[in-house]
C-alpha cells in the first residue's frame, strides 16, 4: 500500500465523520513517521531487518568503530543455533564467529587499556556525545576483520509515493495515524466530543492491528522447551522453560 493512500483515506474519514478541516499533509506524514518509529522500537521485526556485510571494517589495534547512521541501538537478538547470541559476527579468512554482547556497564569492567591483541570475542554499543553510535570490541584486534550483522534500522518515510514498510498489516500505520489526528482534534472544543469517540475507536483498532502484526511475526519463530538448572547449576529441575526465538 502506498503511503499516499493513507493520507487520502485519512482525509476522507475526517470529512465523513467530523466534517473537520484536514491537517496539512506534511504534518500527517510526520505523524505516520512517528507511528512507524513507535512500531519499529517494539520488536526486532523480520520484515524490517537488514544485513550489511561488512557493517564495519575492523582494523588492527583499534577498539572503537562508527556504526551506520540508521543503526538502532543493537543487533537483532536470539541468533545462533540456540538463540543465545546477538546477530553480530566477525569474519576472518572466510570464517565467521559470533561476538558476545555485553551491556556497557558490564563491558567497562574489562581491561580496555590492555595492549595485548587477539581475535575480538565481545562487543558493546556506546554513543558519542554527538549521538553517533559506535561498536567497541575486546580484545584489541590483532588484524583486519569484517563485522557483519542483522539490525532493524531507523526509518523515515520521505515521499508519500513510497510503499508502506509494514507488509502483512499496513493498517497499524493507518490506525496509528488516525489516533494522532483525532488526538489533535481534541484541542478543538467544538469537535472534542466526536474526536473523543473516534479516538477511542481507532485506539482499539490500532491495538488489534498491532496484535495481528505480532502474530505474523510469531509464525516465523521457533518455540523450544529447555530444561532449567537449579540455583547451583548442579542439576536440572523437573520442569521446563520455553525459549522463543
Amino acid at each position: 500500500m502506498v503511503v499516499r493512500e493513507f493520507l487520502d483515506e485519512a482525509e476522507q474519514l475526517l470529512t465523513a465523520v467530523a466534517s473537520a478541516p484536514t491537517p496539512d499533509r506534511v504534518l500527517m506524514l510526520s505523524w505516520i513517521n512517528n507511528e512507524l518509529s513507535d512500531v519499529l522500537s517494539q520488536e526486532d521485526w523480520d520484515w524490517a531487518t537488514v544485513r550489511l556485510s561488512p557493517i564495519v571494517a575492523v582494523s588492527g589495534n583499534r577498539r572503537v568503530f562508527n556504526l551506520p547512521d540508521d543503526f538502532n541501538g543493537n543487533f537483532v537478538k536470539y541468533s545462533g543455533l540456540n538463540g543465545d547470541y546477538w546477530a553480530c559476527k566477525l569474519i576472518s579468512s572466510a570464517q565467521e564467529f559470533f561476538l558476545t554482547y555485553e551491556a556497557p556497564a558490564q563491558f567497562i569492567g574489562r581491561n580496555l587499556s590492555a595492549t595485548s591483541t587477539g581475535r575480538p570475542s565481545h562487543y558493546t554499543v556506546l554513543s558519542r556525545p554527538d549521538g553517533i553510535l559506535q561498536v567497541t570490541v575486546d580484545p584489541l584486534p590483532d588484524a583486519a576483520y569484517s563485522l557483519t550483522g542483522l539490525y532493524v534500522p531507523t526509518r523515515k518515510i520521505k515521499d508519500p509515493d513510497e510503499i508502506a514498510p509494514t507488509p502483512g498489516n499496513n493498517m497499524v500505520l493507518l490506525y496509528g495515524l488516525m489516533t494522532r489526528v483525532f488526538s489533535n482534534l481534541m484541542l478543538d472544543k467544538n469537535l472534542e466530543r466526536v474526536a473523543s469517540q473516534q479516538l477511542a475507536y481507532y485506539s482499539r483498532e490500532r491495538q488489534r492491528a498491532f496484535a495481528a502484526l505480532l502474530m505474523q511475526q510469531s509464525r516465523s519463530r521457533m518455540v523450544q522447551a529447555i530444561p532449567v538448572k537449579n540455583a547451583t547449576g548442579s542439576s536440572y529441575n523437573s520442569y521446563a522453560a520455553f525459549k522463543v526465538y
